[in-house]
C-alpha cells in the first residue's frame, strides 16, 4: 500500500531528479513538453523509491531545499559540457562567417548556430550511443548510499571544484576545435596580409566564400577527433555523481 512514507520518499527523490531530467540540455528533452519531462521524474522516482529506504517520516522545507539543491549540482556539469560546445560552435559561427544563417529557436528566444547545433546533436547522440544514461541512472542509484535522502549538507558544496569543473570543460571544448578555429585564424591572416599589399581589392567578399570553404573543409577532417573527444566531457559530471 502506497503510504505517507513512500509519498515522502517519492517527493524527494523526485526533488532530487527533477533539475537533472527537465532542463537536461539533450535536444531530446529540450523539445518535448515539460508535463512530458514531470512524468519521466515521476516514473524514474516511483521506480527507485523500491531501492531507497525509507527515514523521513515528515517533509519539512530544509529536506525539500537540500534535495533540490543536490539535483542542481549533478545538473550543473552537465549542463556546462553542452554550454560549453554550445559557446565555442558559436564562436567558430562567427569565425567561419555562417552565423548569418542562425535559426531563432522559441524554446530558448534566441538564435542557434549551424555548428553549434551540429556539437550538442552530436554529443547527444553519443551520450545515447555510449549508455552513458544508463551509467547516470547507475550513478544516482549509487549516490543514495553515500548520500541517502534528506541528509545532504549545504555545507558538503565545494565551490571552488564546480567553477574548476566548469572551466575544465570550456577549455577542453575549445581545445577539441582548436584545430578548425586555427586553420580560419590563419585562412584570415592570409587576406589580411593580401589587404594591405592589394588595398584596392574588396577583400571582405573575397575572403567570406574561402573561409567558408576552408572551415567546413576543417571541420569534416577534424569531425573523427571531435567524436572521440566529446564523451569526455560527461567524465566529471558522471565522477560528480559517482563521487
Amino acid at each position: 500500500m502506497f503510504g505517507f512514507l513512500e509519498f515522502t520518499t517519492v517527493l524527494l527523490l523526485s526533488l532530487r531528479l527533477l533539475p537533472i531530467f527537465v532542463v537536461m540540455p539533450l535536444t531530446i528533452f529540450t523539445r518535448a513538453p515539460i508535463f512530458f519531462r514531470l512524468i519521466i521524474v515521476l516514473v524514474i522516482s516511483v521506480i527507485l523509491s523500491g531501492l531507497v529506504p525509507i527515514e523521513h517520516s515528515v517533509i519539512t522545507i530544509s529536506l525539500i531545499v537540500s534535495e533540490f539543491l543536490l539535483g542542481t549540482v549533478l545538473a550543473f556539469g552537465f549542463h556546462t559540457a553542452f554550454a560549453s560546445l554550445d559557446l565555442v560552435g558559436k564562436l567558430l559561427d562567427l569565425q567561419i562567417g555562417i552565423n548569418t544563417a542562425g535559426v531563432f529557436d522559441p524554446s530558448s528566444s534566441h538564435l542557434n548556430g549551424v555548428i553549434s547545433d551540429l556539437l550538442i546533436a552530436i554529443a547527444g547522440v553519443l551520450f545515447f550511443i555510449l549508455n552513458l544514461h544508463y551509467t547516470l541512472l547507475s550513478g544516482l542509484v549509487a549516490l543514495f548510499r553515500v548520500v541517502p535522502l534528506g541528509s545532504f549538507n549545504f555545507q558538503l558544496l565545494n565551490i571552488k571544484k564546480l567553477v574548476s569543473l566548469m572551466g575544465e570543460q570550456f577549455i577542453f571544448a575549445f581545445i577539441i576545435l582548436l584545430p578548425v578555429i586555427l586553420g580560419v585564424w590563419l585562412v584570415d591572416i592570409a587576406f589580411a596580409i593580401m589587404s594591405r599589399s592589394m588595398p584596392q581589392a574588396n577583400i571582405y567578399f573575397l575572403a567570406l566564400p574561402v573561409k567558408f570553404i576552408a572551415g567546413l573543409v576543417l571541420l569534416m577532417l577534424a569531425m573523427p577527433m571531435i567524436v572521440q573527444n566529446v564523451p569526455r566531457l560527461f567524465d566529471e559530471p558522471l565522477k560528480l555523481i559517482l563521487f
